[in-house]
């Protein structure tokens, strides 16, 4: 079950991104590899996940429940305002560039915060869904709180400016919120692991 986890967990991070550049990079020369990542992954995905069903969840412990609670409301608070801001004064967003609309807004706010949400209501009613949730849920803020690393550093080499507002809720919050993850990441496996019986599978 741990291996099978692990894969879902990898085929959805994989599937954000495909998503992220299939619908929102310019047209390119390698336009058909996004399209073959982005149906590998979503397949990918759906196939493992049919392996396993998953009998009993892990413990919620009041941290797990206040990080996937800051987790899901702290994407909102990243995205939000750029929005609200735009439509105040009737412009577009500042960082949209050449694309139509911003895809990370609606992969974070319209799938990943709700997701932590229903993760969170899934795991307090022992729904073993929940638990599937959480493991793409925390490998997902784990890669976004190590990528925004070298990102963040690749922007101020190229002379890209940073306003401390956007360092503190589209950065450091990110690997803030990657440190937590990996944490819970790894108890929620070694759980898994020192309880593996047949009440985790079917």
């Amino acid at each position: 079950m741990v291996s099978e986890m692990k894969l879902i967990s990898v085929y959805a991070v994989a599937f954000y991104y495909a998503a992220s550049i299939a619908f929102g990079v310019t047209y390119n020369q390698i336009f058909l590899v996004y399209v073959l990542l982005f149906t590998s992954s979503l397949f990918g995905m759906f196939s493992h996940t049919r392996n396993i069903q998953v009998r009993r969840t892990i413990t919620v412990t009041r941290g797990l429940g206040v990080f996937l609670v800051i987790a899901g409301v702290a994407l909102i608070v990243a995205w939000l305002p750029d929005i609200v801001s735009a439509m105040i004064k009737g412009e577009t967003l500042s960082l949209i560039g050449v694309y139509t609309t911003e895809i990370t807004y609606v992969l974070d706010m319209g799938i990943i915060s709700p997701m932590c949400f229903v993760c969170l209501y899934l795991l307090k009613k022992n729904d073993g869904l929940g638990v599937i949730f959480l493991a793409v849920l925390l490998k997902l803020c784990i890669i976004v709180g190590i990528m925004v690393i070298p990102q963040t550093i690749c922007q101020m080499i190229s002379g890209v400016e940073l306003p401390l507002p956007a360092l503190l809720t589209k950065v450091l919050s990110f690997v803030a919120l990657g440190g937590f993850a990996f944490y819970f990441n790894h108890r929620m496996y070694q759980e898994i692991i020192d309880s593996s019986d047949d009440t985790w599978t079917k």
